[in-house]
């Protein structure tokens, strides 16, 4: 990281030179003042890719990392400037050596639970074996599920690093529709078609800040960082001045901005289904151990760990509708508690969230439509997530000071029971956020942390049935 901060900034510090000019020349034009300046954007933003493909590992990170180099040499050799041309070959060579290592996207994948640990070392919960009679009825072919997921976050991002502070309120939205389709049951084995259309979101930015201490920095430059970069040369001390003066005045501002001192909360949102949109899959689940075979019908080919994704949080979502069932059929006022990986996909924990603890539910008195109502009573939920090539922690949590949450569950109290037609039909969470920790090797670049974060999730499903029913 040194060493690349360390060629970054000689790369800046060599255009900010050649924009002054050399003493006794005319100054250069405003045009290739403008180059020079558009140069040094690139070179940042490349660095910033580069930083993200790197803590991330994804192959497509890489390739865009790649790309951004590839402009930066091409725009560096047009104008001349040897310094940042050289630094860029240096990068596209290892960023197309590394892309020569990287496994190639798949078109199929299969999975083991008992093999896929936790990013905490420990190991993953099997789903619970559904008993044979149960499995028969709930799962039997041509069932099929359309659910719609909402996921609001608002709160502030925030940058800190030495003198610089960057600030930016934000507030996103997420709706990712699904189609489950089960397309034959064969003993302990089920054939599920996972459709997932267009996904949408939408991104509010309400206020930017930044705020830096100008005489600290001008202090460090003169004192230290130059005789960093260029060792103890012979430079006249005016000169070291003046270029510090110009690195303050003409790049310091856009150099933080741009390495995400005002983060740059587009960047920084990382949804999952965002890369599994206008997909089709075909997955094998089994009783009692969870999806073992997944393959794209439609679509792209995909990263491993987009299949890895996607069979984690199907391995136990598939079974909530079943699991939900007991609760429906208790009297109001009891509670049962489930592990939140049971209940992921309906409290809005989307692909790209690893998800654990627990949740406890309270049945409540059926509500005007028949269904069944449950209170979301206590909720406490540790969730891992990859955002911007980066690992976060939260805790999400529900309490009356704090949030509320509330499910609705479709049902008939008609026997014999036809539990094809049941599941959950709405659900609504506020949820409370007391904590969101960034793993400390990300020193420079991106968000440090998320505060007075807000989260509100929304779940709605709709069977086969229902849709045919209300086209009549």
């Amino acid at each position: 990281m040194v060493r690349a901060v360390r060629r970054m900034l000689a790369g800046l510090v060599a255009c900010v030179a050649l924009a002054a000019g050399p003493p006794g020349e005319p100054a250069v034009t405003r045009a290739q003042q403008q180059a020079h300046e558009k140069l040094v954007d690139q070179t940042v933003a490349a660095f910033r890719k580069l930083n993200e493909a790197r803590n991330s590992g994804s192959r497509q990170k890489y390739q865009q990392a790649l790309n951004a180099w590839q402009v930066v040499q091409r725009v560096a050799r047009q104008q001349g400037n040897r310094v940042i041309e050289e630094m860029a070959w240096q990068y596209v060579q290892e960023l197309q050596a590394k892309l020569r290592q990287l496994p190639q996207p798949l078109r199929q994948f299969r999975y083991d639970i008992r093999r896929d640990a936790r990013p905490n070392g420990g190991a993953r919960r099997r789903p619970k074996k559904v008993p044979r009679q149960d499995w028969n009825q709930f799962f039997r072919s041509g069932r099929t599920i359309y659910s719609l997921g909402l996921f609001r976050t608002e709160g502030q991002a925030i940058n800190q690093w030495w003198v610089l502070q960057g600030r930016v309120w934000f507030v996103h939205f997420a709706q990712t529709p699904v189609r489950v389709k089960i397309l034959k049951q064969v003993g302990n084995a089920i054939t599920l078609e996972v459709s997932i259309p267009e996904v949408r979101e939408t991104l509010f930015i309400s206020n930017r800040e930044l705020n830096f201490n100008e005489n600290n920095i001008i202090r460090f430059l003169r004192d230290r960082l130059l005789d960093f970069i260029l060792g103890k040369a012979s430079i006249p001390e005016e000169m070291l001045k003046e270029i510090a003066r110009k690195l303050v005045d003409k790049v310091a501002l856009r150099l933080a901005q741009l390495v995400g001192f005002v983060p740059n909360v587009k960047n920084e949102f990382r949804q999952a289904f965002g890369s599994l949109s206008g997909h089709t899959f075909e997955i094998t689940y089994v009783n009692g151990l969870g999806v073992t075979d997944l393959r794209i019908t439609e679509g792209k080919n995909l990263e491993e760990e987009y299949f890895r994704e996607l069979a984690r949080q199907l391995t136990h979502s598939a079974l909530t509708n079943y699991l939900l069932r007991d609760l429906a059929l208790a009297r109001p006022g009891q509670q049962k508690t489930y592990n939140v990986e049971e209940l992921a996909g309906m409290l809005g924990f989307a692909l790209d969230v690893d998800a654990y603890g627990q949740v406890t539910l309270e049945r409540l008195s059926d509500d005007k439509q028949g269904r069944a109502v449950f209170r979301i009573v206590r909720a406490d939920v540790t969730v891992q997530t990859l955002f911007a090539g980066r690992n976060y922690q939260a805790r999400f949590f529900v309490n009356p000071q704090v949030g509320n949450g509330v499910v609705y569950y479709r049902y008939s109290k008609n026997r014999p029971f036809n539990l094809k037609s049941w599941f959950v039909e709405e659900a609504y969470v506020d949820w409370g956020v007391n904590a969101f920790a960034v793993p400390p090797k990300n020193l420079l670049f991106g968000v440090k942390a998320v505060r007075n974060l807000m989260v509100r999730s929304y779940f709605h499903a709709q069977s086969s049935k229902q849709i045919a029913a209300g086209n009549k």
